[in-house]
């Protein structure tokens, strides 16, 4: 379909017979009852819509119902319906480009949509969408733009109105196939819609089309996908070389909705077309060939089934077919269907008069194709297996086992006789047996599945050693099992599993019945026993009856256990001590005893036997500082130290209540000693004498207070003596330099004085020193010190508990300023004396300016009163630095900031002036406006002039008069057409029904009424009729579209050239022009209903067109 005309989703559905037959496609034909010897032909229409936006809007059950029938009467099979028109009524969506659902009116008319289809025997493909979705003249394309470029939003229209209409209609044998949307190329190539990348409409496409695959029928079959292109250009791989030239090999857009681009946007498997249903008109000719000379093959795109989903409702013009042998030329070319738009004229393009006879010739002549009735073939396929089925020889088989329905079992593939219940496989000897098992569903039995069962022999399972099965406990003997390929092994060990034995090898070390399991090929076979006999050791043990640790000098009895014929040898740290070989051993070193006892050639080694000889420790006392000190200090007396060291301190010889650490603060004169023990082992160090030396007096008088003002100080005294010495701190920090007895401490703080005699000192008590600080004194502002005349800025001091202020300007006390604030209204240098605790400081200076205001007045140098069209300059005083603003009314102009104004317009005018931010409004200036009067052209002098010429003036123009009326502007003779028209003297002239001087003339449909015709003149347009006036018609060549039209209505009119003339609602002439074969019309016309004639070689139509 033209382009500006497929503004709409389709539904396309497919009359097959009077009863409902499945229709499928099998090797790329069209079939019915998934029967391949029934193929079907598609004698199809174009039934766009009944109301726009039917579906959940305006349904009218009785037309579609009336309709169906029609297209049956006529021999027609197959018809397209619009679903969605342009998705401002259903389905619905959010803003966002989320679908959420459609409503239960939309079902509810779909439901009866399909009834109709039923009761006429006519099945139905269903087209979703239409590029008229995304399309800028309606509601909601914004929102259907926003679903196309987001994956989420595509998954939602899927999810809530695909798939669910899908799954409603899947089962009802009159939904043949989906169509996703129409003509969807327009999304990116249209200037008024979305201009989108095809990689978006390709992964919609895509995403619908594997949506409707992922739900099947209940027999696996899924609803039929396509979608129907714009043209070959974006559906086929070849094309015409540039317009009207020769057939290529190559068309550059290639195929957009071919399995490879679609998969190259959503990859998935089913994301897929089942069959193309490309468009053709003939303006896609001259770029792209037809499908009546060129096949699928010659387009590259017979890949697919294919069928043509939109044509011409006549002859498609290129080339000159009639519509029998145009859709003859389709069906014998290898297309499987034909949809001439329209069957119920909803534009002027179609109707079933144009097309229906030869639908029905059609329907006849190829009755077998158009109208198959035939049996449904049987497709009950073979029921699920599990193959091969294997078990190891002499193992318990069971049942054989398949995924079907009415399962039958053969023993072979062409018998007829089945077992007469499930067979059990025998496994006594190794081979393969094959059985054949099929289903039956609706009383058909399909195909046999073939089921394997294989036997499978068991391996050899041998033990074999190379050393004697009996032997002492810790010994093994290695057991050998028999290798070969893929063997594998499980042992046992008195017939229960030994947990990680799997190698060929197991090493036994204890007692028992071993057996080796040998599996090949998953069948195993288990080994005669081999018996393993293990002697026990002897016991061998070491007691003693007294302590294995001791001091040097020491030693312990190491006695073994005893027993007849019992032999021993000992050995320390594992090194066997020469001689000892009697049952006990005097171990006088330290090390790690053992004794190996011997009975009937088996040996027993005992465990260790630890003997542990503690040294005697060291006793040493250390210090790191001075063992004479000053009273008040210490030294830290410390012993050695070591793991597990006790100690006992004592002074002058006596024991020091609970000094047991290794280390002693010593504070008191003495001699020290330590005594250390380790393992029960004690030593007594030397003794360390210790000296206390006496402090001295340390002490801080002052003879002024502590606490001053900042800027003051106090002098602090320390008690003075012969060869003291002395040290000053603040706040325990040292002050640098004071070493004297004295200090003057001018900043507040803690100061003490450290008193040294004979490298004793004592530091005194602390001396606080309090200073007050100065108050802040700072002024702030919470506007400019900057303002205009009769403004002020509030100055503020800081704040705070105690405080009293006193303002100065320039200097000089304000006389009872003492808030902390003050309102400064003159210009000057202000500051503020803060007083706190008797101490006060001055702030900075805050300087306040007070600028003067502008002037503000308007001044003109002509009239304020003149007539309309005039204007009035209007200007304001100037001067440097000055900007304005200017008002109409008390309404701020938009852009008038000049220092004047062109005032065009009655009103009250101000002008506000600002300088350094401070303005001023003057006073208004009013303007007077005269309206002006029309006046008319009036070329013949006659007195009245020609109402479509004028000018508007406040005097009169020069060939212009005030009253208008004269019909005939170029003709003094005449002031209406009269009879014979202007220009033409009456009496001489005949009217449209060549009556001499007659009264008969064309009314504005263009039918000649009125006078001597019978027939009355019609003065609404909206009642012509779409044809109403056809003098030898143009008819059969003549096509218009789109009708109502947005832009521009295109006109083919066959070859040769043709004359149109167009006239509005009240009959005026508002285009004429000549063109050769076609013509692009009507972008300069206003919205409205037009009449327009055609002429062409003596031939004259004259049709209703409307512009939107």
């Amino acid at each position: 379909m033209k382009k500006s005309l497929l503004l709409f989703a389709l539904i396309f559905t497919s009359v097959i017979a009077s009863v409902g037959q499945q229709v499928t496609i099998i090797n790329k034909k069209f079939v019915v009852n998934g029967n391949a010897s029934c193929p079907i032909y598609f004698n199809g229409a174009n039934t766009p819509w009944d109301n726009w936006n039917d579906f959940g809007g305006n349904y009218d059950a009785a037309f579609w119902s009336a309709h169906f029938a029609t297209l049956k009467a006529n021999g027609i099979n197959a018809t397209r319906v619009w679903i969605s028109c342009n998705g401002d009524v259903q389905p619905n969506i959010n803003t966002d480009g989320t679908v959420t659902g459609v409503s239960t009116q939309f079902w509810a008319n779909v439901d009866d949509f399909f009834q109709s289809a039923k009761n006429n025997g006519i099945y139905v493909m269903a087209t979703m969408m239409s590029f008229d979705h995304t399309k800028n003249t309606y509601t909601k394309y914004q929102s259907w733009r926003n679903m196309l470029n987001d994956q989420a939003k595509v998954q939602s229209y899927c999810d809530n109105y695909l798939v669910p209409f899908v799954n409603r209609y899947k089962t009802n044998p009159y939904l043949m196939s989906i169509d996703i949307s129409n003509e969807i190329e327009w999304v990116a190539e249209d200037a008024n819609n979305m201009k989108c990348s095809y990689a978006v409409l390709q992964r919609f496409v895509a995403m619908c089309a594997s949506a409707i695959h992922n739900n099947p029928r209940t027999d696996g079959t899924s609803v039929l996908v396509t979608m129907g292109s714009a043209a070959t250009k974006w559906n086929a791989t070849k094309m015409r070389i540039g317009q009207n030239g020769a057939w290529s090999q190559n068309n550059s857009d290639g195929n957009k909705w071919s399995d490879a681009a679609l998969k190259a946007q959503y990859n998935q498997a089913n994301a897929v077309l089942d069959f193309y249903s490309p468009h053709y008109y003939a303006w896609i000719d001259g770029y792209y060939s037809n499908p009546y000379v060129r096949t699928p093959s010659d387009f590259g795109m017979d890949e697919k089934a294919v069928l043509i989903g939109e044509t011409p409702a006549g002859n498609p013009g290129t080339p000159n077919l009639t519509p029998l042998a145009s859709y003859e030329a389709l069906k014998n070319n290898g297309y499987q269907g034909h949809f001439p738009w329209t069957s119920n004229s909803v534009d002027s393009n179609g109707g079933i008069e144009k097309f229906g006879t030869d639908a029905k010739t059609f329907s006849t002549t190829y009755s077998a194709l158009v109208k198959p009735t035939c049996a449904v073939a049987c497709t009950t396929p073979a029921p699920t297996v599990t193959t091969p089925v294997v078990y190891c020889k002499n193992a318990s088989a069971v049942a054989l086992t398949a995924t079907g329905t009415a399962l039958k079992w053969y023993t072979d593939n062409t018998t007829t006789t089945a077992f007469s219940t499930t067979p059990i496989p025998s496994t006594t000897v190794a081979g393969t047996t094959s059985y054949y098992v099929s289903q039956t569903l609706n009383g058909c039995e399909g195909t046999r599945a073939a089921v394997q069962v294989t036997v499978k022999e068991l391996p050899a399972a041998t033990i074999t050693t190379t050393t004697a099965t009996t032997f002492c406990a810790g010994g093994s003997v290695s057991l050998a099992a028999n290798t070969g390929t893929g063997l594998t092994y499980v042992w046992k060990k008195d017939n229960t599993t030994i947990t990680g034995a799997t190698a060929s090898t197991y090493p036994a070390a204890t007692a028992g019945s071993y057996t080796v399991t040998v599996t090949s090929n998953n069948c195993s076979e288990t080994s005669a026993a081999k018996v393993v006999t293990v002697n026990a050791l002897p016991a061998a043990t070491i007691t003693t009856t007294t302590a294995t640790t001791f001091c040097a000098g020491g030693s312990v009895s190491l006695a073994a256990n005893t027993g007849t014929g019992l032999t021993y040898v000992w050995k320390k740290d594992n090194t066997t001590i020469t001689g000892a070989t009697a049952s006990t051993y005097p171990a006088a070193t330290a090390g790690s005893y053992t004794v190996t006892v011997t009975s009937n050639n088996c040996s027993e080694t005992s465990a260790a036997k630890v003997v542990t000889v503690n040294a005697l420790p060291a006793a040493t006392i250390t210090t790191t500082t001075a063992t004479t000190f000053c009273a008040g200090g210490s030294v830290s007396l410390a012993a050695n130290a070591g793991a597990g060291l006790t100690y006992v301190w004592k002074k002058d010889n006596t024991t020091i209540t609970g000094a047991t650490a290794s280390t002693y603060p010593a504070a008191t004169a003495g001699s020290y000693t330590v005594t250390v023990t380790s393992n029960n082992c004690s030593e007594i160090s030397a003794a360390k004498v210790v000296t206390v030396n006496a402090l001295p007096a340390a002490t801080i008088t002052t003879t002024t207070a502590t606490t001053f003002c900042a800027g003051g100080s106090v002098s602090l005294a320390a008690n003075t003596g012969t060869g003291l010495t002395y040290v000053w701190k603040k706040d325990n920090t040292t002050i640098t330099g004071a070493t004297a007895s004295t200090y003057p401490a001018a900043t507040a703080g803690s100061y003490t004085v450290t008193v040294t005699s004979n490298n004793c000192s004592e530091t005194s008590a602390a001396k606080v020193v309090t200073v007050n600080a100065l108050p802040a004194a700072t002024i702030t502002t919470t506007t400019a010190t900057t303002f205009c005349a009769g403004g002020s800025v509030s100055l503020a001091a800081n704040t705070g508990a105690g405080l009293t202020y006193v303002w100065k300007k320039d200097n000089t006390t304000i006389t009872g300023a003492t808030a902390s604030t003050y309102p400064a209204a003159t210009a000057g240098s202000y500051t503020v004396t803060v007083t706190s605790n008797n101490c006060s400081e001055i702030s900075a200076a805050k300087v306040v300016t007070v600028n003067a205001l502008p002037a503000a007045t308007i001044t003109t140098t002509t009239p304020t009163t003149f007539c309309a069209g005039g204007s009035v300059n209007l200007a304001a005083n100037t001067g440097a630095g000055l900007t304005y603003v200017w008002k109409k009314d008390n309404t701020t102009i938009t852009g008038a900031t000049a220092s004047t104004y062109p005032a065009a317009i009655a009103g009250s005018y101000t002008v506000t002036v600002t300088s350094n931010n401070c303005s001023e409004t003057s006073a208004a200036k009013v303007v007077t406006v005269t309206a002006a009067t029309t006046w008319y052209q009036d070329l013949d002098g006659d007195g009245k002039g020609n109402a479509a010429v004028t000018q508007t003036a406040c005097t009169q123009p020069a060939g212009y008069v005030s009253v208008a009326g004269d019909a005939c502007p170029s003709d003094p003779d005449k002031l209406i057409a009269g009879d014979c028209g202007c220009g033409i003297a009456e009496g001489t002239c005949t009217d449209c029904a060549g009556v001499i001087n007659g009264k008969a003339a064309r009314d504005v449909c263009n039918v000649c009424s009125g006078g001597t015709t019978g027939i009355n003149p019609i003065t609404d347009i909206s009642q012509c009729g779409p044809v109403t006036a056809i003098e030898n018609s143009l008819s059969a060549d003549l096509h218009l579209y789109p009708n109502p039209y947005e832009t521009e209505l295109y006109i083919e009119a066959g070859t040769g050239e043709f004359m149109i003339v167009v006239y509005n609602n009240s009959g005026l002439e508002v285009l004429r022009g000549t063109y050769e074969s076609q013509a692009l019309i009507g972008a300069g016309l206003a919205p409205g209903i037009y009449l327009i004639r055609i002429e062409k070689n003596g031939l004259t139509e004259t049709r209703k067109i409307i512009k939107k």
